[in-house]
């Protein structure tokens, strides 16, 4: 583990968000895999976090929805002096390819952790996080960003996520899970009430009583 100033990085995760993504890396043992590193923030994050392993930053760089959104061409050459910059790069393994062709091409390492933050849409983030969990070590931990944001990434975790993974912790959209070989009902309610909740305020955003609601979700969120 390494200090590191996170409000410095380049992102557009929230401090909170940041915060945790580094704690939970910071308990991981062995290597991690994080499916989508854009220009390297969380990518540097996690291997600032983790005491005794290497990241694998698996993104093609190039051709996908956010790069079109974006009008970004390629984002190889930022990632890489991102984490130049950040004095990780020994740290990372870039792998310049999409996850299904990473998938097809991985030896069969177990992971310590698997980051998933590609392609929000329904069947890509299913596929993501469904496969990549099969290479979850005992104990090892699952983090899923834009969970409560994106409701086809929260579909994913209520549909393929909560019944095998028990869930220890979210921060904003960021969600961490453990593959201790249990789940929680708990856990479950807390994740679906989030979500009932964010769904709630995005359907009504111009309402008073949704801006209402807004801030008295913004005070628990900051208690809980």
């Amino acid at each position: 583990m390494q200090n590191i100033d996170l409000s410095s990085l380049p992102s557009l995760m929230s401090m909170k968000e940041r915060e945790l993504l580094f704690k939970s890396s910071n308990k991981v043992e062995g290597n991690a895999i994080e499916i989508g590193s854009w220009m390297g923030a969380s990518t540097i994050i996690i291997a600032s976090g983790l005491r005794n392993g290497k990241i694998y930053a698996v993104d093609p760089h190039k051709g996908t929805t956010a790069h079109d959104a974006n009008s970004v061409k390629d984002t190889f050459q930022i990632f890489t002096d991102n984490i130049k910059k950040f004095s990780v790069s020994d740290k990372v393994i870039p792998i310049r390819k999409t996850s299904e062709e990473a998938f097809e091409s991985w030896n069969g390492e177990k992971l310590g952790m698997v980051f998933v933050d590609g392609n929000h849409e329904y069947m890509h983030a299913k596929y993501d996080i469904e496969n990549w969990m099969k290479f979850l070590k005992n104990d090892g931990i699952l983090i899923i960003h834009d969970f409560g944001i994106n409701g086809d990434v929260a579909s994913v975790v209520f549909d393929c996520v909560v019944n095998k993974v028990r869930f220890i912790k979210r921060s904003d959209s960021l969600v961490v899970f453990v593959n201790d070989g249990t789940t929680s009902i708990l856990s479950k309610i807390n994740l679906k009430i989030y979500k009932e909740i964010r769904e709630f305020l995005f359907r009504n955003e111009k309402r008073w009583f949704a801006k209402t609601t807004t801030n008295l979700w913004k005070l628990l969120n900051n208690i809980f």
